[in-house]
């Protein structure tokens, strides 16, 4: 959610359909919920959806990154290799993901 604020594209929220194509992974969102978000408290929200985009990294929710500058991992997915990144609890997560989005990273 505080991604499509900074002004991400929504994909698809709680289910993701990925399909290989060539080297790259694709995701969009099936059918069922194309276009909608859950927020907590709020209910279910419209958002404009993509229909589909390229995979460029995965964030992982459920694992927490302790190291200040973390080294680079990685995980495959459909037999692509894709840089992974570890949730960090901090404030600015969210920011950080749509600057590496946007910019890539340094080191």
């Amino acid at each position: 959610m505080q991604l499509i604020a900074f002004g991400a594209d929504l994909i698809a929220d709680d289910k993701t359909m990925l399909k290989r194509q060539d080297n790259t992974l694709i995701a969009s969102a099936p059918n069922s919920i194309k276009g909608q978000i859950e927020a907590r408290g709020v209910g279910i929200l419209a958002a404009t959806p993509v229909g589909a985009a390229r995979v460029r990294f995965v964030v992982d929710m459920d694992s927490l990154e302790t190291d200040r500058l973390p080294q680079m991992n990685e995980t495959q997915h459909l037999g692509v290799t894709l840089p992974l990144i570890r949730r960090a609890k901090e404030p600015h997560f969210a920011a950080a993901i749509w600057l590496l989005l946007k910019g890539g990273r340094v080191a």
